[in-house]
């Protein structure tokens, strides 16, 4: 019978090219993020299979990955498939507490975004903060009070409990507050 045993990696950007570890995926018919279709997948040998990552737009994707084959057989993932939400860029690199920042993101279908309140949720390293969409560009929002140093940013993706921010990637340097 089909059989995942492991993601490599467990989380990732949309569009990203994942492997996936486990026996008998020779005659794999399909491949589902959290019940979203991959766009393109690829079965390497029987042990291993490779799959891109729906895009945004498409679904929302956090989630266990299913895997369909001939006469109906399937299997799903040990764990949940984490996506990031992509910045491609911060603006300015650098600021102080409470000055303005800009995130560029091309997911600008908030459906993907956790709520909060009028905004939307933004971390630099622990200290969270609301951030609004900008037209065009992406999240705007003030840089948050207790924000030290240099860390990741996050944009927190829907989840059910919000435990895990996936991170950009994307370094903010603070500066010390403004006295």
């Amino acid at each position: 019978s089909l059989q995942i045993t492991s993601l490599n990696p467990q989380t990732g950007q949309w569009g990203n090219i994942i492997t996936i570890s486990g026996l008998n995926f020779s005659g794999i018919t399909g491949l589902f993020f959290n019940n979203v279709l991959s766009p393109n997948f690829a079965v390497i040998n029987n042990f291993t299979l490779t799959g891109k990552v729906p895009a945004t737009g498409q679904g929302y994707t956090r989630g266990y990955i299913t895997i369909y084959g001939t006469g109906g057989m399937s299997a799903q993932s040990p764990v949940i498939y984490k996506p990031i939400i992509p910045i491609s860029d911060i603006q300015p690199r650098s600021g102080q507490i409470g000055s303005i920042v800009h995130i560029n993101t091309p997911v600008m279908d908030t459906g993907f975004l956790r709520k909060e309140g009028n905004g939307y949720l933004v971390s630099f390293g622990q200290q969270t903060g609301v951030f609004y969409i900008e037209q065009n560009i992406g999240l705007s929002g003030l840089l948050p009070t207790g924000a030290i140093g240099q860390d990741y940013v996050y944009i927190y993706e829907r989840s059910g409990n919000g435990t895990y921010p996936p991170y950009s990637g994307t370094f903010y340097q603070i500066g010390p507050a403004p006295f």
